[in-house]
């Protein structure tokens, strides 16, 4: 029974039936028994529809190309169950013959079809040809979804009845079986996909399939029916999977496929479209292509873990909890490790990439006066991944900076800087040598340099900025950029420039570009980071545009030619060459 639970997993649920009465036995196999003639006669039957055909020539809803992926979740009472991979593995030729896997895990199954002017045709769909040949002569093929579609509300129902022509009960005489099939269009209607309301085209599609054993009179029936929606330029977005015995109890749980990214004929039909995340920070792990994300407490299902994303489909994994309330993250350049600091217990965690493994922890220090410590950001050393900075807050207090200090191998060291305003966000310098620092708390909005000693940090240098609050520093290849505000990343701390119009500015790393958030739109602005000339605007579908410039939104450098845009509640990947 593992392998039929395995292909119970299939793309079309059908062929999980088949396999039930096959690996279970016929009438042993868990489905309805009861009292039946000895043998089915044979019988085909096909019931087509009347009325007008609808034509969706124009508007794709079966696209399939060379190397096409879908992601899904996957979703069983409730609960997510995993990631569901569609890919295009070979084909379409000239024929229209192709072949589509399905993975979960470590599963992989693969259906053939054809697709023509005609619609979709699944080959085999039973995987009966080699082991229950009367079953695939009578059904070598089945319509998945026949084009022009047909009109809403109709039904097309074909029925096989006959010898299997094998014996599945061991009496040296042949079984038999009946299928019936019916597909039926539902119609048009309007479906949230990926966070867009999107036109859909509704089938619902049911198989159900009897044996009947010779030696016992006995049958055995199986019903499996998939709700499935289709969407022009995107093919599947949702599919409602279930598979039944004949007095239908579940065979396998119930489950929901939902499209979560997808690369159609090499575009990226998804960048620029938001995943929904409540989440506190997002870092990007350029060793393996993600990005992590530490979600919310708040959030329902996957409170207290670090969310897996990656960067180029926005497949979505959770690691276990690793804490109450995990809030700022840092990821080394090799990826070895992510830092977490945990905002419920104010300390910091140490955790191995990609399990999530706990590796260390350290509490931060309890001021007398204010309490517990909590990080507010975490910087990595480039010359050792054991060092940190972290900036620390006072949750108790509006103006909560509580200093900067090192963490050496998870020991917090002594000398730290001052309180109250200081650098709330760090980052370091290309040699692990010093740290900057912004204060994003108060008017004062000074750029500061700090001095790595051997028993923590010490602030040598201020410059004010025109920055503002809520802003953050980040510092890629030699320059500082603090808002809309472009500075060196050594002594002088010089202003070079400013985005007109930008914030959330970031350095594209590797290029001599800069992309910003533009202020209360949905658009990132790509510029020159020698002379600051505009060189995009890209539009996307941001879900929180158009709230003050105070908002936490940050912009976070992905692989090349990628960003992502950081919201509370949501992350938005954007690819576009003009990022390159």
């Amino acid at each position: 029974m593992a392998e039929t639970a395995r292909r119970a997993r299939r793309g079309w649920v059908v062929s999980a039936i088949a396999l039930l009465a096959t690996a279970c036995g016929g009438g042993d196999g868990g489905g309805t028994a009861g009292q039946a003639p000895d043998t089915l006669p044979p019988l085909s039957t096909d019931d087509v529809p009347a009325g007008a055909r609808i034509d969706v020539s124009a508007r794709d809803f079966l696209p399939f190309h060379a190397g096409d992926t879908w992601v899904y979740t996957r979703t069983s009472g409730g609960l997510q169950a995993g990631l569901v991979t569609r890919t295009v593995t070979s084909g379409p030729d000239a024929a229209g013959l192709l072949a589509v896997s399905e993975t979960q895990g470590a599963d992989v199954d693969v259906s053939h079809y054809r697709i023509d002017g005609s619609g979709l045709t699944q080959l085999d769909p039973l995987d009966a040809q080699g082991f229950l040949p009367g079953l695939f002569a009578a059904l070598p093929s089945f319509e998945a979804y026949p084009t022009p579609f047909y009109p809403a509300g109709a039904t097309l129902r074909h029925v096989r009845q006959g010898s299997l022509q094998t014996d599945l009960d061991g009496d040296a005489k042949n079984d038999s079986f009946r299928v019936e099939t019916t597909q039926t269009f539902i119609g048009f209607e309007t479906l949230g996909v990926n966070g867009e309301a999107t036109e859909v085209a509704h089938f619902r599609t049911t198989a159900t399939l009897t044996t009947l054993t010779t030696s016992r009179g006995n049958s055995a029936t199986f019903v499996a029916s998939e709700d499935s929606y289709l969407a022009s330029g995107l093919g599947l977005v949702r599919a409602d999977r279930s598979v039944v015995d004949g007095d239908g109890q579940p065979l396998e749980a119930p489950y929901r496929l939902d499209l979560q990214r997808a690369t159609v004929n090499g575009v990226d039909r998804f960048a620029g479209a938001a995943i929904a995340i409540a989440h506190a920070s997002l870092v990007y792990d350029a060793s393996r292509g993600v990005y992590y994300a530490s979600v919310a407490s708040s959030d329902a299902a996957f409170a207290n873990r670090i969310a897996t994303i990656d960067a180029l489909t926005g497949a979505v994994s959770y690691s276990a909890p690793v804490g109450s309330s995990p809030g700022p993250l840092a990821v080394s350049s090799d990826g070895s490790v992510l830092y977490v600091g945990l905002d419920g217990s104010g300390e910091v965690l140490r955790l191995s990439p990609p399990t999530m493994t706990e590796v260390a922890r350290v509490r931060l220090p309890v001021d007398p006066f204010f309490g517990q410590l909590f990080a507010e950001d975490i910087s990595i050393s480039p010359a050792a991944n054991d060092v940190l900075a972290m900036s620390m807050n006072r949750g108790n207090s509006a103006s909560g900076h509580s200093g900067v200090t090192l963490v050496r191998a998870m020991i917090v060291q002594p000398q730290r800087t001052q309180a109250n305003i200081g650098g709330n966000r760090i980052a370091f310098d290309a040699t692990g040598a010093f740290v900057f620092g912004f204060n994003s708390q108060s008017t004062e909005f000074g750029l500061r340099r700090l001095q790595v000693l051997a028993d923590g940090l010490a602030e040598i240098q201020v410059t004010p900025t025109g920055g503002g609050f809520g802003t953050d520093l980040t510092v890629t290849d030699g320059l500082a950029v603090i808002g809309n505000g472009v500075f060196r990343a050594d002594p002088t701390l010089a202003l070079l420039g400013t985005v007109a119009g930008g914030r959330d500015c970031i350095k594209l790393p590797g290029v001599a570009k800069i992309a910003c958030h533009a202020a209360d739109t949905a658009q990132i602005v790509v510029v020159d980071s020698v002379n600051f000339a505009t060189l995009a605007t890209l539009s996307y579908g941001g879900p929180g545009f158009g709230g003050p410039a105070s908002s936490p939104w940050r912009v976070v450098a992905g692989p090349q030619g990628r960003v992502a845009v950081s919201e509370p509640g949501a992350i938005t990947l954007i690819a576009n060459t003009a990022l390159q």
